[in-house]
Order: C-alpha cells, then structure tokens, then sequence
C-alpha cells in the first residue's frame, strides 16, 4: 500500500493542515452512534478508516484507487476495495459515507457518479470534508499544494452545491467553516430525513 516512511510523513503533515480533532469533535456530536458499516471513499493511509472503525465499532469498507484486488488492511474490521462501484454493490446498506478531501481530487464526471450513487445507497449519514473553492486564496493554496506534493491537477469543490444536492436527496445539512493556516477547511454533516 504506502511505504512506512510516507505513512508516517503524511501523518506529521496531516496534523500542520487538517483540523482533525476538531473534525472529531463535530463528528461525534452530530452522529453519536452507527449500526451498520462505513464507506470510506479515498481512504488512503486508512488513518479515518482507522478512527471510525475504533470510534463507532463498526466495519469499514475502504474504498481507493491505491488498493489491490484482495488486498488486506491487517485489519479484520476494515476491508479494502479499489472500486466505489463494487463496494456499493456488496454492501448495498451501509449507514455513512465519509469524504475527506476526496471531492477536489475527483473530475467532474467521477463527482456526478459518486454524487449520484448517494440516491442508491441510501445512507443514513453523509459527511464531507474539502477545501471551499469560493475561498480563491486558501483554494490557489490547496492547489499548489497538490500540484508540489502529490503532482496532481485537482478541481475546484464548491459546498453550496453538494449541499443543494444532498438537499434535493433529502438529507438535513450541517455546514460548519473550519479553516487552518491558509486552507479553507469545510465539514459538511448530512442527516437523512426519517
């Protein structure tokens, strides 16, 4: 999967950027408590899969381009997919998806599908974390940052729209601005309607 080393250096640059005890914090206040799996949809290094897996004691199906066909997380509650498709497929029910800095990494036709897929599935919860493209500084920022780091183009995320969607598809909406150093951090926490 990820050499060591790098697991280790994104897991130092995570905490300089990325606000996750605060994204913890407003996570755990908003969905205290989870029946069925997670979809955790980009999930690299695992470190979200790891932590919803501990915090809601729930399995959680792990979902990036990165991973192999049979391809173990030496964790028996985390299992692996290289496939959004295929993992919606087995596992038709699950109560969440998490998106941490996917939305931006997906082109516009990968963004509708995975968007579109919300109606299908029919999650219980929905939460999205990303970088606010209508912030142009913090967002020129983000995209350098990517283009240095991970040599890749990204797109821009504007949360206004995932919001009208989810809210067209019947969810409630939280919205919270959670910005660091210069990146404009956003957690979108949707609740489907009973």
């Amino acid at each position: 999967m990820f050499s060591d080393a790098f697991a280790a250096l994104r897991r130092i640059g995570r905490k300089l950027v990325l606000p996750a005890e605060t994204i913890k914090e407003l996570v755990i206040h908003s969905i205290p408590e989870l029946s069925e799996n997670i979809v955790d949809l980009g999930a690299g290094t695992l470190y979200w899969s790891e932590w919803l897996v501990s915090q809601y004691g729930v399995r959680c199906l792990a979902v990036d381009t990165y991973y192999k066909i049979g391809q173990s997380s030496g964790h028996q509650d985390i299992i692996l997919y290289n496939d959004y498709s295929s993992c919606v497929e087995d596992n038709p029910k699950p109560d969440m998806l998490w998106m941490c800095d996917v939305m931006h990494h997906l082109d516009d036709s990968m963004r509708r599908k995975v968007l579109e897929s919300i109606e299908h599935a029919e999650y219980k919860y929905i939460v999205i974390k990303d970088i606010d493209c209508r912030k142009k500084v913090g967002n020129m920022m983000n995209k350098l940052h990517d283009f240095l780091i991970n040599h890749e183009v990204v797109h821009n995320v504007n949360p206004r729209q995932i919001e009208m969607f989810l809210e067209r598809k019947g969810y409630d909406i939280r919205h919270y601005d959670i910005p660091k150093l210069w990146y404009p951090h956003f957690l979108i926490i949707a609740t489907r309607k009973l």
